[in-house]
């Protein structure tokens, strides 16, 4: 067996570190970072500063490939973004369905969240937070096993949901 190493492409930059905290949690606690078909799993982080700038990170990601692929490891990647809107389908011209095409022409995986993380983890607009990574670390701090599996396994786009759990469920076994 060869060792999977997942690379997230957060949407976040490397200062509010919310979407890592809020993506780490939830591993953590629905996770065990293993899978039957290979031999260990890790992961790394890539912040993209903003969502237009997904096709920027492009050479980070091969390179992790490249230093992950020795020895015959494999690497999947996998963007996170917020949808910055409850719009329920792609339209064509719009940054998330650029983003979606791109993620599906390099045969990435794709997370949304409708509308944005906050709207997911704390059912709020993030307009209203001021301090974003704050609110996240409390989030963490309050709602150890407040999440509801439902609105984090959606198919279809809706309004505080994401479709976060199937994609992780592809890669990594249930705790």
């Amino acid at each position: 067996m060869v060792p999977l190493t997942l690379i997230f492409v957060l949407e976040s930059d490397g200062n509010d570190k919310s979407d890592n905290i809020y993506l780490t949690d939830l591993i953590n606690h629905f996770y065990k970072y293993e899978n039957d078909n290979y031999s260990q799993v890790s992961r790394q982080n890539i912040f993209l500063s903003g969502k237009t700038n997904y096709k920027k990170v492009k050479s980070k990601i091969n390179n992790y490939k490249k230093i992950y692929g020795i020895d015959g490891g494999i690497s999947k990647v996998i963007y996170m973004i917020d949808l910055d809107s409850t719009d329920t389908t792609f339209k064509d011209g719009s940054t998330n369905k650029n983003i979606s095409d791109y993620c599906s022409t390099n045969e990435y995986d794709l997370i949304w969240m409708c509308k944005n993380v906050e709207n997911v983890f704390l059912n709020v607009e993030s307009d209203a937070i001021e301090n974003k990574t704050e609110a996240a670390k409390s989030f963490v701090r309050s709602n150890v096993n407040n999440y509801d599996i439902n609105k984090l396994s959606k198919e279809t786009i809706e309004k505080g949901c994401s479709n976060i759990l199937l994609i992780l469920d592809k890669y990594l076994k249930r705790k």
